[in-house]
């Protein structure tokens, strides 16, 4: 195993090694092999040339040798055409013997008349008589007229020796007319006997065919005698394909009728239908290759024993100094970064990478220890914070929570989603920004729930933020959660103690209010006891007066029992119930909180409401709180007859309400702050400062705004936007 890992593929010292024999042994690959393709190209065109010359050469002789054969019985037939034609059976015997003296191709030479019947012959292989004769000849008289020559198929003896027929005609002189004629048996046997003499090429064969591709001569006479097919040769299927015979001999690569792959060449004879072909199988052409190639494969083999040794030589002397570096690197990624690369004589660029590396390495871990002490400080500001902290992914899945979450026994639900924990739907909060994530721009605004730990109900305020640098199937999303139960049992007892102050000021209102409709039950009631002393209460009853003046009582106590409902419920504390208001009905209720104090200050207060339905989403009774601080700051800041304007509008989606007055308004330096808990510009006595704070918090818990115009001496307009409900 341990040969294998240092020898391993991936290492550098391997890469180093097979980039020194591969640089060392490619060159000479490739020029032996461009080498090896250019002698082999070259060599087949030497033997393709060669035997193109061969065949030519031998379908010329075949050629020459027929002209020759021609030529001798022509010859005879201008020196004894008389003994031939009109000699006896004797003197024409002795005539065609001289003529088969002449050439020792002729096996037989006849004379024949006019009809083609033989008239007399002779022969080497046998005694021909007079007897013998009256034999049909095959012989076309047409191509005699024309030509001068017939030279018939070839055909085969009974013995296999392929021969064929030679013939002349004999003409009388005066007429030009054919009387008959002689033809010479040719033996094709004899004329391959010459041929085969010739050298050709090392395993390359010589053969002919006719035109229908049957073998008539061959080297190897027995191909001939078997009646060898060599119709499966290409160049030989050419050949027979081309019914008016190339032109050019054909040459190139083909698997010959042998099932061997060849050089064939090819050569038409002239005056005949015959070809000549020659065939060199490539194992024997192209052996002198192969014998270099061997030569080459094994010069290299010492070659690669020559370089793989001396690589592996200076392979080890230059990678043992990596090695070294490559056990530091190891022992680093381990976590050791006390261990130091040892120095050793190498190259100076390997000693000042080692020096590089240990300076890293003791940088690294400087820096290590420096985080590991910003990490527990940051961890410890983490743990006090007294937030809790998710991380979570798209769908809501936590990745990581920290302490604060296990101490508010959230930790059983923190391996699952955020919305596990909160509640029991399944899904996300209703207005968590992660609903929508393809909108969500970095940073969510609050989200507040309840969960009941202890079996006390406690409020946590939630925020999410967008992690900007995060892999795949990290976690996207941090949030944080704040318990801001005491903040809002504080909201809720500020709030309570500004309703309890307004009911304090509205109190001697709302008891002059009840004063008048008192005073008549009062009366009503001293009326109906003095007619019930004097006895006329049957009279009254009679009369309807009696009811009358009973429903005039009940509708006054009504009216008292509406007008301290009213005050009631303004002050009780309650929790937020979310509701549609009418912006309208809600001023017009408030303004009969307000209106004894504003008859008291005689100021006048003028309205210019919408008169058509504003709805808006909230609690009713917050809503108005809010809009009796402004009312009690606007009266507040009149000191003697003043104006007050109230209108209702809706701009741009937002419902509009606009206070305005003509008192005394707000500096510059005092309006930066007037939102600030407990500041107040009132004297002593005549304020909390929690008004306008508490009227901001209410109206921006709505997703509102306030917005004050004021100048001092002139008034101030204070206005309230809030979302409208479509």
């Amino acid at each position: 195993m341990r040969l294998i890992k240092r020898w391993n593929t991936n290492t550098i010292k391997f890469k180093l090694l097979a980039f020194g024999i591969i640089m060392s042994i490619l060159p000479f690959l490739l020029l032996g092999y461009v080498q090896t393709n250019t002698g082999k190209t070259d060599l087949q065109g030497t033997i393709q040339r060669h035997n193109i010359d061969v065949a030519q050469r031998v379908a010329e002789d075949t050629a020459n040798l027929l002209t020759n054969m021609y030529n001798i019985l022509m010859t005879a037939e201008t020196l004894d055409r008389e003994s031939l034609l009109n000699g006896s059976w004797k003197e024409k015997q002795i005539a065609l013997y001289g003529i088969l003296k002449r050439s020792s191709y002729f096996k037989k030479i006849s004379i024949f008349a006019a009809d083609g019947t033989e008239v007399a012959a002779v022969s080497r292989e046998e005694v021909i008589t007079e007897a013998d004769g009256g034999n049909l000849l095959s012989i076309d008289f047409s191509k005699l007229d024309q030509e001068g020559i017939d030279i018939g198929p070839v055909y085969f003896t009974a013995k296999g020796s392929p021969m064929v027929d030679l013939s002349i005609p004999l003409k009388e002189l005066a007429e030009n007319k054919i009387v008959g004629g002689l033809s010479a048996q040719v033996s094709l046997r004899s004329v391959m006997d010459k041929i085969a003499a010739l050298h050709i090429g090392q395993g390359a064969y010589l053969f002919m065919t006719d035109r229908s591709g049957r073998l008539i001569a061959h080297e190897d006479f027995s191909q001939v005698l078997l009646s060898q097919s060599v119709l499966e040769s290409q160049i030989v299927g050419e050949f027979v394909k081309e019914k008016d015979g190339p032109l050019l001999p054909k040459s190139g690569q083909y698997r010959s009728y042998t099932d061997k792959k060849v050089l064939g060449v090819f050569a038409p004879i002239r005056g005949v239908d015959w070809g000549v072909f020659i065939e060199q199988p490539l194992d024997k052409a192209f052996a002198p290759i192969t014998a270099s190639l061997v030569k080459l494969l094994q010069a290299t083999a010492i070659v690669i024993i020559i370089v793989v040794a001396i690589s592996i030589f200076f392979g080890i002397r230059f990678i043992r100094p990596l090695e070294a570096l490559e056990q530091g690197v190891r022992r680093v990624r381990e976590g050791n970064l006390n261990y130091m690369i040892p120095e050793m004589r190498a190259e100076e660029e390997y000693i000042e990478l080692v020096r590089t590396f240990n300076t890293m390495t003791k940088e690294l871990r400087e820096k290590t220890h420096s985080l590991s002490s910003e990490k527990e400080r940051l961890d410890t500001i983490v743990n006090g914070l007294g937030v809790g902290l998710l991380l979570v992914d798209e769908e809501g899945k936590i990745h990581w929570s920290n302490p604060q979450i296990k101490k508010w026994q959230m930790a059983e639900k923190a391996d699952a989603f955020c919305f596990n924990i909160f509640n029991e739907q399944n899904k996300f909060c209703a207005d968590c920004p992660l609903n929508d994530t393809a909108n969500f721009r970095g940073v969510g605004e609050d989200l507040l729930t309840t969960l009941n730990i202890d079996g006390r109900k406690r409020y946590f305020k939630h925020r999410v933020y967008t992690l900007t640098t995060q892999k795949q199937r990290e976690p996207k999303y941090l949030e944080i959660i704040e318990d801001v139960t005491e903040q809002k049992e504080l909201e809720r007892t500020m709030l309570q103690t500004d309703k309890l102050t307004a009911v304090g000021l509205l109190a001697s209102g709302v008891a002059h209010e009840i004063n008048n409709p008192l005073a008549t039950v009062a009366a009503y009631t001293e009326y109906l006891q003095e007619k019930l002393r004097t006895g006329n209460i049957d009279e009254l009853y009679k009369s309807g007066e009696f009811q009358k003046n009973l429903a005039m009582i009940q509708k006054h106590i009504a009216r008292c029992s509406g007008i301290t409902q009213k005050l009631l419920n303004f002050s009780r504390q309650t929790n937020d119930i979310i509701e549609d208001i009418d912006i309208d009905h809600l001023v017009e209720g408030t303004i009969q909180l307000v209106n004894y104090q504003l008859k008291k200050k005689n100021i006048r207060l003028m309205t210019s409401l919408s008169q058509t339905q504003l709805w808006v989403r909230g609690d009713y009774n917050n809503l108005q709180q809010a809009l009796l601080n402004l009312f009690t700051n606007a009266m507040d800041s009149i000191d003697k007859e003043g104006k007050l304007k109230i209108t209702t509008s809706v701009n741009q989606g937002m419902v509009e309400i606009a206070l305005q007055d003509n008192g005394c308004g707000i500096s510059p330096e005092h309006l930066s702050r007037i939102f600030d808990p407990f500041y107040t510009t009132k004297l002593v006595g005549q304020g909390t400062g929690l008004g306008l704070s508490i009227t901001y918090g209410i109206i921006t818990k709505l997703k509102g705004e306030i917005k004050i115009d004021s100048q001092v001496g002139l008034g101030t307009q204070v206005t309230l936007r809030i979302p409208q409900k479509v």
